[in-house]
């Protein structure tokens, strides 16, 4: 990971701090340490990663951040040296053919706030969400199976690959199944698999920050594509296919993130008629697949099912409606591309555990799943519905164009003067952690909107506390 000359000055001041006081003292919360350095919260979030990673502190969900013990070195380390390697040479930037290690929008998606911080960033499900009894049976039945610790197939256990397929519908079997350890790891694979360094790939031009920082570490270029209220603008897609010769497409059809637009049905087909013509691949990331909202219509079948030519590859991930501590993921592909895809798996990750597949294949197979996916619909639709009636009643001068109908978040414009940066920092100051636009501009722009979830913080009353928290001392802060 990249981190900025910031966070390295934070990290060194706390430092020298944590050498003069004794192993486990409480840090300042982020929302104090924002304040006193003067800060985003992305930076703080920074800095503690990377004195977590030196062994200096610990994070302790829900209770804040402590000292450890200090590691004497018996001879002193001197690896600056290190730095000079790790800078790009000229000639090879001119080339454009580079990695760029940089996972700042990540880091933000997994920080932990401290317990008096209100979660309104995170992508994952907050405990009371989580179908935690379905996982804790299913995770002791899968211990106990015989081939629990046996070596399985390189694509993955059959029996889940074809559970997959099954879900999906059209053509597929298990044969056409990859399973993997995520949704960011499919995406990793991917952009190794279908492209060459330096090629140019197209995304939406606000995108998911994990689509960006795989693409930048695969020498990849991302070029933005404007989007329109049905999703990814196909006219400006064609004119690029077309200039570019680019042969990888990456979209969200499926309440997209960040926006939570749905692409609609003869959008879809036009997409995938264009992806045929111009012999391009498109990944279709389905994350929200198995978050559909009670009260919304059935959501569109994925364009995979339909694609007999073996254009689409299509992403689908368990995580989002279980827990992030459950790594599986299925890539679906036709094609001789699909060998390509597991020998790319095989470089990345080797074998995914057989334990892990067992638990998913217990946890999908048991007939509290679809209760769960109805029960956690219900509650997604109920979340929904408080963060925009707290948002029309407190903050009625922000704008949220797009009502998802899956998903977990809000995308909000913030009204003059503020910017994203700017407000999202004043939010943390209020303890109110969300997400700051500018890391889902593929075109590295500058940004008036933040995106806020709905599915991290404890209950819809912390959500509506937290809004309106937003709406009576940091809107009015501009006026």
């Amino acid at each position: 990971m990249v981190y900025g000359s910031s966070a390295e000055k934070v990290v060194a001041t706390l430092t020298r701090e944590i050498d003069n006081v004794p192993p486990g003292t409480r840090l300042d919360s982020t929302r104090m340490l924002v304040k006193r350095f003067e800060v985003s919260a992305s930076t703080i979030s920074a800095a503690l990663s990377l004195l977590s990673e030196r062994g200096l502190v610990e994070t302790r969900p829900g209770d804040g951040t402590y000292t450890l013990r200090p590691f004497t070195e018996a001879v002193p380390r001197e690896t600056s040296w290190q730095n000079g390697l790790l800078e790009i040479p000229a000639s090879r930037t001119r080339a454009g053919i580079h990695r760029k290690i940089d996972a700042s929008g990540l880091s933000t998606a997994l920080s932990i706030p401290g317990v008096e911080v209100t979660d309104l960033s995170s992508g994952y499900l907050h405990q009371s969400l989580q179908p935690l009894s379905l996982l804790q049976r299913a995770a002791s039945r899968s211990a106990r199976h015989p081939d629990a610790w046996k070596r399985g197939p390189l694509a993955g256990l059959v029996e889940l690959r074809s559970w997959f397929a099954q879900e999906i519908g059209g053509d597929l079997s298990h044969s056409d199944v990859t399973i993997c350890s995520g949704g960011q790891a499919s995406l990793s694979i991917l952009m190794q698999a279908l492209s060459q360094p330096g090629d140019q790939i197209l995304v939406e031009d606000l995108t998911y920050p994990g689509i960006l920082a795989a693409s930048r570490a695969a020498s990849l270029h991302p070029v933005p594509i404007p989007m329109t209220p049905q999703g990814m603008n196909l006219e400006a897609l064609e004119k690029v296919l077309i200039q570019t010769r680019a042969r990888l497409v990456v979209v969200q059809p499926t309440a997209h993130n960040p926006t939570g637009i749905t692409m609609p049905g003869e959008c879809r087909d036009r997409l995938l008629a264009l992806v045929r013509r111009h012999h391009a691949f498109l990944i279709e990331d389905d994350f929200a697949r198995y978050l559909k909202h009670h009260d919304s219509p059935s959501l569109l079948p994925p364009l995979v099912r339909d694609d007999t030519s073996g254009a689409v590859i299509h992403i689908r991930s368990l995580t989002k409606a279980a827990s992030s501590n459950l790594r599986i993921a299925a890539i679906v592909s036709r094609g001789d591309i699909t060998q390509r895809i597991r020998e790319t798996q095989a470089i990345h990750s080797m074998l995914i555990p057989t334990q892990q597949q067992l638990l998913a294949l217990e946890l999908v197979k048991s007939p509290s799943w679809k209760r769960h996916l109805l029960s956690l619909g219900r509650s997604l639709s109920q979340r929904r519905i408080a963060a925009l009636a707290a948002i029309r009643e407190y903050m009625p001068t922000v704008s949220v164009s797009h009502l998802p109908t899956a998903g977990y978040h809000l995308w909000m414009e913030l009204p003059q003067p503020w910017q994203a940066a700017d407000f999202a920092a004043a939010s943390l100051a209020q303890r109110v952690l969300l997400s700051d636009g500018r890391l889902y501009s593929s075109a590295d722009s500058s940004s008036r909107c933040v995106r806020i979830s709905y599915v991290a913080a404890p209950t819809p009353t912390d959500l509506t506390s937290a809004l309106r928290q937003l709406g009576s001392h940091v809107l009015v802060s501009s006026t």
